[in-house]
């Protein structure tokens, strides 16, 4: 009997060893056995229809997600939308929540506002095409998803098939469409381009031709532009450091130091065309409740909720396991936000590869980045050593989920993934080991779902979940049991194939459809709950406050019912009042809104409770709030109106959002600022606190002052003011770094007052006072976009001209 030749994986890393004695020559750039075009077509079209199928509604149907936040970020890109169709002008801030902020240093507003005006307005026409809503980000996963496939093949010489398996995992990897799913589409951009980041790296240093890496290295670094112009901080600096190590190990193996010039230049040059984002957003980050550079770094403790337990990771392969996620089988029942799913079959495939190639550099260094980034997913449950992490690594103090670090985890399981596949194509390994380990999972499936591991595996889900509910955690420990047994029978089935002689010509085509029917049954129902139309995202209809406060464009408002908004049309049925951003729809400025950077002088009014405070409701222009119906009825105020849900009361001693006050009172500094407002004797009407000793001072003409409106818009508030003797006017908008304020057309200095608002010292007479904003290294950051998008595309079309005439010049001795 003859041996039956053994493939070595992966080719292109035998190149990098040597034996002992060999000379220390750099050996030849190693490149995969060549593939026949037509051996491609069926795996790249079964991966292309796996996305199809997921994305189906989103493609084909004019749905988009409608879960989670993705009506959160909704209304200020459509609002700021609007105002560049209607005249022509970029909008910046957000006028109507969190008593105004800077919505693009924020990342409220992911829009290519960098772009020139007929670009944009191009962009614009873009947006949304029908039917697909959401085709742009949907194509950039898809471009990412044939990045795997061709990564997969180039790092382990991969066969079509064995590939396809990693791509497929990587599409229905649900920690990747889980934060898609809920609205973040920041997240999904950053991973999608996650992986044609990493090929681009590695063609940049294996390409045997200069000209090859060069080409490599302007997509890494139009990939990573990408992310950093519209992806997510957290994800983009995850992807930074997954690059330099991987970079720095391919130049080592490769023994192509000189590589890292181009690579290096790539970097750069993606960090030049994101400084329109990521310079305002850094600067931002300095006065954000969120932290950067220059803040207070967010405390270890509130890390907890967004960290993994050991327990999670089992669903990894089993998405009910102890309580976590959504019931597959039967549906209905979500216990939380996603199951961290990567698959069963994937799994085996990717246990398949352990053996093989263990000496090989490259393999082990996706094996230390799958086990370091799952690792990490536990957050502060590693306690001192999270700890230590948060306050050592560049950045790292000031990220707030832990778990994100899935989603690197998501890219290395997708390439082991092939690269099992491929080993077990190639040698079926033992099967005895399989079948126990399936014996066992079916044995505690069937005992979990109706036999003695029932009452435990109830009790371990209500400790995980302590409001689950005892009847509900019997149903999940049901669903659960059932779901591991189903699974077994996945994996039973597709290894089959690997070990039947008469199938092994279809093993190939047979394993990518065992991982695509595993992730579809399990992943399809999760994801297509996230979806619906267009309308579920769109504002509904205007709360009592809302309408009431609309007949006076100048008016504040503050929510004080905390009974939700019953409303049919909304993806959840209902919304929080105090917490929507729809503010931004209504045309109506709320005190609060929803967003996750906002301004840090907020961290003191929510720990302080200052928003139960009348007189400092009126310092901030709060005109009109509500309480629910099912409150006492306040003594001595009589409701302006009222429903079902609240009544609605103008404030006492309102102030408006501009008024002016006779004295202002220096404090040491803004905590002392905030207790003194909530102390009895201050009164708004007649003094300002501020920590700024160059405002203090006595006023007498704010009094009499009188004040009126002439232009009351996002980024230019003007006024005239009228009045004796000198007078402090105050603008009870959001005092954020970026307002100037002039008198007359003469700058003056504004400061910040009643620690969250500003303020500004008017002479006596008349005058015109106008606030004007500009964000922050906006200006400078947009104009180092634009050079180095300039930039890229001159050397693009250079590479291109080059290689055109290098093809056409006529070879020697031809």
């Amino acid at each position: 009997m003859t041996a039956r030749p053994r493939r070595n994986f992966p080719v292109a890393d035998d190149a990098s060893r040597r034996t002992r004695g060999e000379r220390r020559e750099r050996p030849p750039v190693p490149t995969p056995g060549p593939a026949p075009a037509r051996d491609w077509a069926a795996p790249l079209a079964a991966v292309t229809l796996v996305w199809i199928v997921l994305f189906a509604p989103l493609l084909f149907g004019g749905q988009r997600v409608v879960f989670g936040d993705a009506a959160t970020f909704r209304p200020f890109p459509a609002y700021s939308r609007a105002r560049w169709h209607e005249s022509h002008v970029r909008t910046h801030w957000n006028p109507y929540v969190f008593m105004g902020l800077e919505s693009v240093g924020s990342l409220a507003d992911s829009r290519p506002q960098y772009l020139p005006d007929a670009l944009l307005s191009l962009a614009e026409r873009l947006h949304e095409p029908q039917p697909s809503r959401q085709l742009w980000l949907l194509l950039l996963h898809l471009a990412g998803t044939i990045a795997v496939l061709v990564l997969a093949h180039r790092l382990w010489n991969a066969p079509p098939w064995a590939a396809a398996c990693g791509a497929i995992a990587w599409v229905l990897a649900l920690p990747a469409l889980g934060p898609f799913g809920h609205g973040f589409d920041a997240m999904f951009v950053s991973t999608a381009v996650l992986p044609i980041a990493v090929l681009a790296t590695y063609v940049t240093f294996v390409a045997p031709r200069t000209h090859e890496a060069l080409a490599a290295a302007l997509v890494l670094a139009v990939a990573l532009g990408i992310s950093a112009l519209h992806g997510h901080p957290q994800v983009l600096v995850y992807t930074a450091m997954l690059l330099v190590a991987f970079a720095a190990g391919q130049a080592w193996s490769q023994r192509r130091a000189r590589r890292l010039v181009p690579w290096t230049g790539a970097v750069a040059l993606a960090l030049a065309i994101g400084a329109s984002v990521w310079w305002p957003a850094l600067l931002y980050s300095r006065v954000s409740s969120r932290g950067g550079l220059g803040a207070p770094q967010i405390p270890v403790e509130a890390l907890a909720r967004y960290s993994f337990a050991a327990r999670d990771l089992l669903g990894l392969v089993w998405p009910n396991a102890v309580g976590f996620g959504r019931a597959t089988y039967w549906g209905g029942l979500h216990v939380n936000d996603f199951p961290p799913y990567l698959g069963a079959v994937a799994a085996v495939l990717v246990a398949l590869g352990v053996g093989a190639g263990t000496r090989v550099t490259t393999a082990r260094f996706w094996w230390i980045v799958l086990g370091l980034s799952l690792l990490l997913t536990l957050g502060t449950n590693l306690g001192p050593i999270y700890v230590a992490l948060h306050r050592v690594l560049p950045f790292w103090d000031r990220f707030r989920a832990p778990s994100y670090t899935m989603l690197v985890a998501c890219l290395a399981f997708a390439l082991l993934v092939a690269r099992g596949a491929a080993v077990a194509l190639e040698r079926p390994p033992h099967r005895r080991f399989l079948y126990v380990v399936l014996g066992l999972a079916v044995a505690v499936g069937v005992a979990i779902a109706v036999g003695p591991l029932t009452d435990a595996y109830e009790s371990m889900a209500l400790v995980s979940r302590p409001g689950l509910g005892a009847a509900t955690a019997h149903t999940v420990a049901m669903h659960a049991g059932w779901n591991l047994v189903f699974e077994a029978m996945y994996v039973l089935a597709s290894t089959f194939v690997i070990w039947n002689k008469r199938w092994r010509h279809q093993a190939g085509f047979t394993l990518a459809l065992a991982v695509a029917l595993d992730g579809l049954f399990t992943v399809y129902p999760e994801f297509q709950s996230y979806v619906g139309p267009p309308s579920r995202v769109e504002a509904p209809a205007p709360p009592l406050l809302a309408r009431i406060a609309s007949a006076d464009p100048h008016a504040r408002v503050y929510v004080g019912a905390a009974a939700p908004v019953h409303d049919p049309r909304v993806a959840t049925g209902q919304y929080t009042e105090a917490y929507t951003n729809a503010w931004s729809d209504w045309r109506v400025h709320n005190l609060t809104g929803n967003l996750g950077a906002f301004p840090a002088g907020w961290t003191l009014v929510m720990e302080l409770g200052m928003t139960r405070s009348l007189a400092a409701l009126a310092a901030w222009g709060v005109s009109w709030f509500d309480v629910d119906r099912a409150a006492p009825p306040i003594p001595g105020a009589t409701p302006a109106a009222e429903d079902e849900r609240a009544r609605v009361y103008p404030l006492p001693g309102a102030l408006g959002r501009l008024y002016a006050v006779s004295r202002v009172a220096a404090l040491p500094d803004e905590p002392t600022v905030a207790r003194a407002m909530l102390s009895p004797a201050f009164d708004p009407r007649a003094e300002a606190l501020t920590a700024d000793a160059d405002a203090a001072g006595d006023y007498p003409g704010g009094a009499s002052a009188r004040i009126r409106w002439v232009e009351d818009g996002p980024e230019r508030v003007a006024f005239d003011v009228e009045a004796a003797e000198p007078a402090y006017v105050v603008l009870a908008d959001s005092h954020q770094p970026g307002w100037a304020v002039t008198i007359d057309g003469r700058a003056a200095r504004g400061a910040r007052v009643d620690l969250l608002v500003r303020g500004v010292a008017v002479p006596a007479g008349t005058h015109r006072v106008e606030w004007r904003y500009a964000t922050p290294g906006r200006a400078a950051g947009v104009a180092v976009t634009r050079i180095a998008l300039a930039a890229w595309a001159a050397m693009a079309l250079a590479l291109a001209a080059s290689a055109v005439l290098a093809a056409r010049r006529p070879r020697s001795g031809a």
